[in-house]
């Protein structure tokens, strides 16, 4: 089944056409899509060191998808559930669009987590700057900090219990 998702994906992603999908890949060129099991999830693993898991079909299916076709890529859209990020430093520019805010990340490990309510991000190791959709509000989060962007409330970066950031990570299977 998750075999299947991956060949309809990359065909279409060949086409320039946007799909909403946990099964993103980009077979040759600069980018190879994986499978991982335990937990369930896709991984696109690219030449610059950039890698992107997201959470597979059966785990929620994230909405995940390449804005246009580009080796190795500088941006992805997130409309659900969680994708992990992994940019070596000096090795961007990368950012992350969901419904409610831009992620832009610095050379860094980071979370990002989205439903109807909110995006939660959250950084393990190095920058990532985070602003509201429009643009307004930027914070910068460091290794350890966390915040949620939602219509209404205001943005507070904070340090994540450890309890939270072990559920989150374990998604990932970290």
């Amino acid at each position: 089944m998750l075999r299947k998702a991956f060949l309809i994906f990359a065909s279409v992603l060949a086409a320039a056409v946007a799909v909403s999908s946990a099964a993103v890949g980009q077979q040759g060129g600069s980018c190879q899509t994986t499978e991982a099991s335990d937990p369930p999830r896709v991984i696109l693993s690219c030449a610059n060191g950039l890698v992107i898991e997201a959470e597979a079909p059966g785990a929620g299916a994230s909405g995940f998808r390449l804005p246009a076709l580009q080796a190795p890529p500088v941006s992805v859209d997130v409309t659900s559930r969680g994708v992990l990020v992994t940019l070596p430093p000096g090795k961007g520019p990368f950012q992350i669009m969901t419904p409610h805010a831009i992620v832009s990340a610095r050379g860094t490990l980071f979370v990002v987590d989205v439903t109807a309510a909110g995006t939660a991000v959250f950084v393990v190791e190095g920058l990532v700057e985070v602003r509201r959709l429009d643009g307004s509000d930027p914070v910068e989060l460091g290794g350890g900090d966390g915040v949620t962007v939602s219509a209404g409330t205001p943005m507070e970066v904070k340090q994540w219990p450890a309890e939270k950031v072990s559920a989150l990570l374990m998604r990932f299977g970290r």
